[in-house]
């Protein structure tokens, strides 16, 4: 149902997460585990917003 809107949303997240984006270990390993889930949920859109609102909270990410 979601599909398009779930790979935009997934290319998107992978991108703005992702752990090499984050020299601070603490932050370095947030981002890594979100990166996880976000890739493990890659195709469920409902998931994908929800962890974007994460990302948003705990790596003070800018969309």
């Amino acid at each position: 149902m979601h599909v398009f809107e779930a790979k935009k949303l997934y290319d998107q997240l992978k991108v703005k997460c992702h752990p090499d984006r984050f020299v601070e270990p603490d932050m370095n390993k947030l981002a890594n585990e979100l990166f996880q889930e976000i890739t493990r949920n890659q195709n469920n859109y409902s998931k994908l917003l929800l962890l974007k609102k994460e990302a948003i909270e705990k790596l003070n990410i800018n969309f």
